[in-house]
């Protein structure tokens, strides 16, 4: 996915993400704990360490919180999706 990194502060960084639809991103791990919000929904499919797979539908304005050390890879199934990644410093 594109990823832009709108903000550098010390306590937070956040990154505007957008995944074209059929758009894969590769095993990746979150250093951080990240709250996303998404702008523009849509369905993306991950996949984890193990080789699980979960199908999540998102619409525009959902939250998730994505704990530090999450690991998965995951790929746009529908729908070009947008969020707003908001990375915590300690």
């Amino acid at each position: 996915p594109g990823a832009v990194r709108e903000l550098k502060r010390e306590r937070v960084t956040v990154w505007d993400v957008v995944w074209q639809e059929g758009e894969e991103m590769e095993l990746h791990v979150h250093p951080k704990d990240t709250v996303v919000v998404f702008i523009a929904g849509g369905g993306i499919r991950t996949r984890d360490l193990q080789g699980a797979t979960r199908m999540l539908l998102y619409e525009s304005e959902d939250v998730v919180f994505v704990p530090a050390g999450t690991i998965h890879a995951s790929v746009a199934e529908t729908g070009s999706t947008r969020a707003m990644f908001y990375e915590l410093e300690e």
